[in-house]
């Protein structure tokens, strides 16, 4: 119920502080640094503006660290891991702010998308929107077994890396035919600039 309510929650504040971009900006860059961490990467610059967007610079960059800020919901999962730890009379609230931080991560994930930003288009718009919803359906499915009584987070990994394995020959042929197409396809990236 808290989920949800959080959830609901947040459409009038998308819509009353205009999509709340300062901090999805933030956290959007932090994603990219984070990941180009992950991948042995240091980051050299993190630039945040309301107005002007932001980049990060990184030396080690890939698809994944390009398009991380569009699968990995980074405010939805720090409140889920206090959600871990919290004691009960605090899990209530760390429902409703994961609720509420997913229904950010999304509309804003759909915005970013709609205007095109360029680490979609350096993927290359069609791969990159079918990786991102299949990450999408992995993380929130992930969070969902979290925080609901329903299977296992390990359960439903192991069904949705099925689920995905059988659909990559699909994704693999979209993607093929869109370089064909002339649109460009993932690149690697060193010493990046993202938006």
């Amino acid at each position: 119920l808290w989920f949800t309510v959080g959830a609901a929650a947040y459409l009038p504040v998308h819509v009353l502080f205009r999509r709340l971009i300062i901090v999805h900006v933030f956290g959007h860059e932090l994603t990219h640094a984070l990941w180009s961490m992950l991948f042995g990467g240091k980051v050299k610059e993190i630039y945040v503006s309301g107005r002007q967007g932001g980049y990060t610079t990184y030396t080690r960059g890939n698809f994944v660290v390009s398009l991380a800020p569009y699968f990995f919901p980074l405010y939805t999962l720090v409140f889920l891991g206090l959600y871990a730890v919290a004691q009960d009379r605090c899990k209530e609230a760390m429902l409703f702010l994961i609720g509420f931080s997913a229904t950010f991560h999304f509309l804003l994930t759909l915005y970013s998308i709609r205007i095109g930003q360029a680490d979609l288009r350096e993927t290359g718009l069609v791969f990159s929107i079918v990786f991102i919803y299949l990450m999408n359906c992995i993380v929130f499915g992930l969070v969902l077994c979290a925080i609901s009584p329903g299977p296992a987070p390990l359960d439903f990994l192991k069904d949705g890396v099925s689920i995905i394995w059988r659909a990559l020959p699909e994704a693999a042929d979209l993607f093929h035919r869109a370089r064909r197409a002339g649109r460009p396809g993932p690149v690697g990236q060193v010493e990046v600039r993202g938006v």
